[in-house]
């Protein structure tokens, strides 16, 4: 996964991506912001998410984190930044 993204409308960098998608392919996301609440869930992650909350409101620059749970018991997590 990317290490940072930068959702400002450049179109430089603006989505956060997965680059090993086929790794993730049908797993739900949750990402959580530095203080562990849920800003964003999907049931599957496609490369399209833009630095907004579940309930549509621009999140603050930092630190985020986000856990991938597959089926097959198998739990990908890591940590990006989010620059404006």
């Amino acid at each position: 996964a990317a290490l940072f993204f930068s959702p400002n409308g450049d179109s430089i960098h603006d989505l956060w991506t997965i680059k090993n998608e086929n790794m993730v392919a049908g797993c739900p996301i949750t990402i959580f912001n530095s203080l562990g609440s849920a800003v964003y869930k999907a049931d599957e992650y496609q490369n399209d998410w833009s630095g907004v909350s579940q309930t549509g409101q621009q999140l603050t620059e930092g630190d985020y984190y986000f856990v991938f749970e597959c089926a097959n018991k198998k739990t990908y997590s890591g940590a990006f930044r989010l620059i404006r």
